[in-house]
């Protein structure tokens, strides 16, 4: 059964080797793209601060047996540098 809305599905971690007491080492989550963009060019959302992803559409349409895979590519630049990202899925 696929998940219902405003279920948390991942959570994304990073970790940044800056002094912790300095705004170098603050990080933020945010979705860049997501794929495939059907049947909702935004079918997750990520919580910027704690990473993690939930579902925004309803569960029947995230049924995987329809949608054979989803990709969400990641972004949680640290302050003072150019980005960091990953994709997950």
């Amino acid at each position: 059964m696929p998940s219902s809305t405003g279920t948390t599905v991942m959570r994304m971690t990073a970790f940044d080797a800056d002094d912790p007491a300095t705004d170098n080492a603050a990080l933020r989550y945010n979705i860049i793209r997501q794929s495939p963009d059907k049947p909702s060019p935004n079918m997750f959302y990520i919580d910027p601060e704690s990473g993690d992803i939930v579902t925004v559409i309803s569960a029947k349409l995230l049924d995987r047996e329809i949608l054979v895979s989803n990709k969400s590519s990641h972004r949680n630049p640290p302050s003072g540098t150019e980005h960091g990202l990953c994709t997950a899925g």
